[in-house]
């Protein structure tokens, strides 16, 4: 989900896609576990820490609204309606996302 009313410059949307898949598929083929990997970025610069968790905000945020929207299917079910209870559990105390950058 695009910010809103923000122009979309698709060359640098496919550029960070492609960055993601292969920083996906480095996880994946990592000999450590979710757990470990958590751990490491829980020893990161704390600015880092305030981004990347304003980005898994921000991932939840857009698979609660393609679970409203039914925009889903069975390779991604889990994960939209996960994120869709996390929103609707957080209600109203649901972090737009604007993290700030310190």
């Amino acid at each position: 989900m695009a910010d809103a009313g923000r122009e979309i410059d698709f060359c640098d949307a496919e550029l960070a896609r492609d960055e993601m898949r292969e920083l996906i598929w480095t996880v994946v083929h990592s000999r450590l576990s979710k757990g470990d990997l958590a751990w490491a970025m829980g020893r990161q610069h704390r600015t880092e820490q305030q981004i990347f968790g304003g980005f898994v905000l921000a991932l939840i945020a857009h698979w609660a609204q393609e679970r409203a929207e039914g925009r889903y299917d069975a390779r991604n079910e889990a994960i939209c309606s996960v994120a869709h209870k996390i929103v609707e559990r957080m209600g109203d105390d649901w972090p737009d996302c604007g993290l700030p950058y310190i």
